[in-house]
């Protein structure tokens, strides 16, 4: 196994440790154990259990970007894309809601660097999204003169609130994805 397999070994089984049972009780050994190495193996490549829980939520963030990029660099329609986005981050909310609670309880986890990351990969949603505005546009569902920027946070709000709302009170069958792009085309269609 390489050293780069390993290292993405222990970051994948670090994130669902720290998401399972949170960072303060989350062992260096739980990490070990669910990545099938020697806790002295995660020292060779981290040199704390808060640089761990850094860089497994960093590369997170990054995984999911990747994801959500297949999305948007597809072949799909304007509202095929919204639809696959709105459920793609369904999903990836609902992943993370024990993630994002501890982060509520525990600011002090939130360092300078994943801030940072956090805010990078929302510009790169926010230009992929302004893009499928743009492609909206261009197929014609969307009217010519609408307003990328107020689109843009609409589509961010609903993803990110609305959804969010959804995944916290466990509600993803009252979730009906047609009727919120319908919703959004109607105040922005022709």
């Amino acid at each position: 196994m390489s050293e780069i397999d390993k290292r993405q070994i222990i970051l994948d089984s670090a994130f669902r440790v720290f998401m399972k049972k949170g960072f303060h009780n989350a062992k260096m050994t739980d990490v070990a154990e669910s990545a099938g190495i020697g806790k002295g193996t995660i020292y060779e490549y981290f040199d704390s259990k808060k640089i761990l829980f850094e860089e497994s939520f960093i590369n997170n963030l990054e995984i999911g970007y990747n994801d959500i990029r297949s999305i948007f660099d597809s072949d799909s329609c304007f509202e095929e894309k919204l639809s696959e986005y709105l459920k793609f981050k369904y999903h990836y909310l609902s992943l993370q809601t024990s993630l994002a609670e501890n982060f509520l309880a525990h600011g002090e986890l939130v360092s300078k660097r994943i801030k940072d990351s956090f805010m990078m990969y929302m510009a790169k949603y926010y230009d992929h999204l302004n893009h499928l505005v743009n492609q909206g546009i261009s197929e014609k569902i969307l009217r010519e003169d609408v307003d990328a920027e107020i689109m843009v946070s609409c589509i961010m709000g609903i993803s990110n609130n609305y959804l969010g709302i959804k995944v916290l009170f466990k509600k993803e069958n009252e979730i009906d994805y047609e009727k919120i792009i319908n919703s959004l085309l109607c105040g922005f269609g022709k």
